[in-house]
């Protein structure tokens, strides 16, 4: 028998892939983000747990196949700002200058390096960065570098990528500390310029020109509108004047409106009294209901009309003889039956005997 048809692939397993990458043009490791941060102890190497997820015990076993106890005294793995980072710290400074190329493969196959923690002076800062142009990597990396040059040491350029396409954002790494970097490149010994905002951003051969937009963490104030320093988007004067919906004029809303002001003043405004309230309130209708009394009087029940008489019952024939001449008198089931007592009148009862008090009792005795 063949194989079974392939199934067609369906939107869910196109879309699977993360939407979301990261792509390192400059600087970082090869195997991994660098983590660009502070190291806690001397002679530490840092990896970058972010997003490797896995756990704390599995990358220690995964590190101890790599490093010997004899050469490293601790593992200490700290997560600040959303970051997971892990340190490993050696006996010696000769011992992490030798560990430096070593690499650690984690259970889910991926290969982790460790990286050098930047000097205690450096004054790092991740600038995000927008509105780039759509040319080649290379052009787009040389460009960046060039433009964000006189805002310090640029050491890590990255851009974003969505399902595989570029879309025009990415961030880079600057160190704001005037030091004389090893990559030649970057180096700069004047003191930096302090960031802003728009930044231009000049192509390859200098032809074409164009503002990217960047932004960091404790920015001063900027518009969103013309991305312009000094002012928010509300108070943006180049932003086109809002148009009222009431009098359909611009350069104010409705709430605003004075011609809406005036209407309302002008409308009599219609108040309820007390005594308008109450006079238009309707009675309350409590049904009547019929008097209830505890004493519970019996009432004559009557044959129905409807039914039949009842047949007297048959009556078995007494095996006694002596009875047998004996008969009923012919009105005993011709009787009436005995009045109900509430068809008993006062005058059918018999007397009732007087009352004797307590002299006359005494005198009978």
């Amino acid at each position: 028998m063949g194989k079974p048809p392939e199934k067609p692939l369906s939107f869910a397993a196109a879309a699977a892939a993360p939407s979301k990458e990261t792509l390192t043009l400059w600087g970082g490791g090869l195997n991994g983000f660098q983590p660009w941060c502070h190291a806690d102890n001397d002679n530490a190497l840092l990896f970058e747990l972010t997003n490797t997820k896995i756990s704390d015990i599995a990358f220690r076993s995964a590190a101890r196949q790599v490093f010997s106890p004899n050469d490293t005294c601790g593992l200490i793995i700290r997560t600040t700002h959303r970051r997971t980072i892990a340190e490993v710290v050696f006996n010696s400074y000769a011992l992490r200058e030798k560990h430096i190329g070593s690499k650690v493969t984690l259970p889910n196959g991926q290969i982790i390096a460790g990286h050098v923690p930047i000097p205690e002076h450096w004054d790092i800062v991740r600038v995000n960065l927008s509105n780039l142009p759509a040319v080649q990597h290379r052009k787009l990396t040389t460009m960046i570098l060039h433009a964000l040059q006189p805002y310090g040491h640029v050491i890590e350029v990255c851009i974003h990528l969505e399902q595989g396409w570029f879309t025009g954002t990415g961030y880079a790494i600057i160190n704001k500390a005037a030091d004389n970097s090893p990559r030649k490149p970057n180096a700069t010994k004047s003191p930096p310029l302090p960031l802003d905002h728009t930044i231009p951003i000049t192509s390859e051969k200098g032809k074409e020109t164009t503002n990217m937009y960047a932004t960091w963490a404790q920015m001063p104030l900027y518009c969103r509108y013309c991305h312009a320093s000094g002012h928010s988007r509300l108070s943006c004067p180049s932003k086109p004047s809002p148009r009222c919906f009431h009098c359909q004029v611009l350069g104010h809303i409705k709430a605003m409106c004075p011609y809406r002001k005036e209407s309302l003043q002008q409308t009599p405004k219609v108040s309820f009294t007390a005594n308008a309230q109450q006079s238009t309130k309707r009675p309350r209708v409590t049904p009547s209901l019929p008097p209830t009394s505890t004493k519970h009087e019996p009432k004559s029940i009557e044959p129905s009309k409807s039914s039949p008489p009842r047949a007297p019952p048959n009556v078995p024939a007494s095996p006694n003889p002596a009875l047998k001449d004996h008969k009923q008198p012919a009105n005993a089931m011709e009787q009436d039956p005995p009045p109900s007592p509430a068809t008993i009148k006062p005058d059918d009862l018999p007397p009732s005997p007087p009352i004797q008090d307590d002299d006359e009792r005494m005198e009978d005795t």
